[in-house]
C-alpha cells in the first residue's frame, strides 16, 4: 500500500471514529441493528486499526499499565460482587451496566492514545478540520432544536432522546467543557481569528442552551484557572488566589450568596439553569435536598461516608448491597473499591496530563486548566459512560494547541 492510499484510509477511519463519537444517531442506528455488541465490535475494530495500522510511526505508549490494572480489577469487582438491578443483556449474556460501560470505554480510550502518539502534523490538521466541521453542524442544529425543545439535550444524559440528527448530547457537552481552555489558546493563534471567535461563540451558545449547570461551572472554572495560571509571578498569582477565595468566603458567610443566585436566576433566560439556581438557594436557606440539582449533594455525602467506612478496599468486598450515587465517578469509585483501585485510575489520568504538557506558559496553563476541569467533572458526574469526555481530555490539547515536543514526553516509552 503506497503512502497516499494509507493516508487516505487513515483519514476515513478518523472521520468514522469522530462521527461515532459525536453523532448520537449513528450509535442509535448500530444499537437498533445489533444492540450494544455491534457498537462494541465496531469500536474494537477501529481500536485495532489505530493501534496496528494507523500512521507510519511505531506505537509508543503513554503508561497505560495503571489503567489496564484498574480496568481488570474494576470489571472483576463490579461484575462478581456488586448487587444491582441494572444490567445489560444481549444474546443471552448479562453484564452489570457499569462493566458494560467500562468495556465500551476501553477501545475509545486506547484509540485516542494511539491517535495521540502516531499522528503527524498533517493528520492533526485534518482532525481539527473534521472536528470543527462536525461541531459546527452539531452546534447550529442543536441551537434550533433546543430553541423548540429545551430538554432535548438533558434527555441524552438519561439514555433517552428523540433521535434528533446532530443534537449535542451529554458526553459532547462535558467533553467540550474539558477542552475549553485549549480552545482559548487555539483562538489566539494568528490565523483566522475571526472565524475561531465565531466558532467559540457558537459552541458557548450551544453549551449554554444545553443547560447542563455542572458543565457551565466547569467551563468557568477552566477559564478562571487558565487566567490565574498565566501569571508567571507567583506573588501575583497567590495574591489573586487569596483575594478570590476571600471574596467567595465573604459572599458565603455574609448570606449574600442567596441574593446573588436569585438575581442571576432572574437574568438567565434558560429555564433549566434558572431553576437549578433557585433550587440551590432553597437548599442554602432550608437545607432541602429534594431539588434535582441539590439532591446530588446528599448522594455525594453518602458516598464519602461510605468510603470512610472502608477507605482502603472500599465497600463492594464487604457489602454487596452498597448503594452508589451514579452521579460521581471519583466518589463512587472510592466508595465501591477504595483507594487501592482509585490510585491506578488517577495515575492514568495524571499520565495523560503529563504527556500533554508544554513548556510555553499559555499552553501549559491550558492543559492544567483542562486537567482541573476534568477532575471537577469526574467528581460531580459519571464519566465512564461518556467517552467523549475522555477523548477531549486526551486529544484536546494536541488537536487545538498542537503536538508537544517528544523530548518533553519523558513518560513515553517505545514498545519492546
Amino acid at each position: 500500500m503506497d503512502n497516499t492510499t494509507g493516508k487516505t484510509i487513515d483519514k476515513i477511519v478518523v472521520v468514522m471514529y469522530f462521527g461515532l463519537l459525536l453523532i448520537d444517531v449513528a450509535n442509535q442506528l448500530l444499537l437498533k441493528i445489533g444492540r450494544g455488541f455491534l457498537v462494541l465490535l465496531v469500536q474494537y475494530l477501529l481500536c485495532a486499526y489505530f493501534m496496528f495500522f494507523y500512521g507510519k510511526k511505531p506505537f509508543r505508549r503513554v503508561k497505560v499499565h495503571s489503567f489496564l490494572i484498574f480496568l481488570s480489577f474494576y470489571i472483576i469487582e463490579y461484575q462478581i460482587f456488586l448487587t444491582t438491578n441494572l444490567s445489560y443483556n444481549s444474546f443471552g449474556v448479562s453484564f452489570k451496566i457499569e462493566v458494560f460501560q467500562i468495556v465500551s470505554l476501553l477501545p475509545i480510550v486506547l484509540s485516542a492514545i494511539a491517535i495521540l502518539e502516531k499522528s503527524d502534523e498533517d493528520m492533526i490538521n485534518w482532525m481539527q478540520k473534521i472536528l470543527i466541521i462536525l461541531l459546527v453542524c452539531i452546534g447550529i442544529s442543536s441551537i434550533f432544536i433546543l430553541s423548540k425543545d429545551s430538554d432535548a439535550a438533558k434527555l441524552t444524559a438519561t439514555g433517552l432522546s428523540n433521535n434528533y440528527w446532530f443534537l449535542i448530547e451529554y458526553s459532547t457537552v462535558y467533553g467540550l467543557a474539558v477542552a475549553f481552555p485549549c480552545l482559548l489558546v487555539w483562538v489566539k493563534k494568528s490565523k483566522r481569528k475571526t472565524r475561531k471567535i465565531v466558532f467559540i461563540c457558537l459552541m458557548a451558545l450551544c453549551l449554554f442552551m444545553a443547560s447542563f449547570l455542572i458543565a457551565l461551572i466547569a467551563i468557568i472554572l477552566g477559564i478562571i484557572s487558565y487566567i490565574f495560571l498565566n501569571f508567571k509571578d507567583k506573588l501575583i498569582r497567590y495574591g489573586l488566589l487569596f483575594i478570590f477565595v476571600g471574596i467567595l468566603v465573604y459572599i458565603f458567610v455574609s448570606g449574600k450568596l442567596e441574593n446573588f443566585l436569585l438575581q442571576l436566576a432572574s437574568m438567565i433566560p434558560v429555564e433549566n439553569i434558572s431553576l437549578r439556581l433557585e433550587e440551590l438557594v432553597e437548599f442554602f436557606q432550608t437545607g432541602d435536598t429534594e431539588g434535582g440539582s441539590v439532591s446530588r449533594l446528599q448522594m455525594y455525602s453518602n458516598s464519602i461516608k461510605g468510603w470512610l467506612r472502608h477507605p482502603i478496599f472500599g465497600n463492594i468486598l464487604f457489602n454487596n448491597d452498597v448503594i452508589l450515587s451514579g452521579h460521581s465517578t471519583n466518589l463512587d469509585l472510592l466508595n465501591a473499591c477504595g483507594i487501592i483501585l482509585f490510585v491506578p485510575y488517577i495515575m492514568f489520568v495524571i499520565n495523560i496530563f503529563r504527556f500533554n504538557r508544554y513548556k510555553e506558559t499559555k499552553k501549559k496553563s491550558a492543559v492544567i486548566a483542562s486537567f482541573i476541569s476534568f477532575l471537577f467533572i469526574s467528581t460531580c458526574n459519571p464519566v465512564f459512560s461518556s467517552p467523549a469526555i475522555f477523548v477531549f481530555y486526551i486529544l484536546g490539547p494536541t488537536i487545538f494547541i498542537g503536538k508537544t515536543n517528544l523530548k518533553e514526553r519523558k513518560i513515553c516509552e517505545p514498545l519492546k
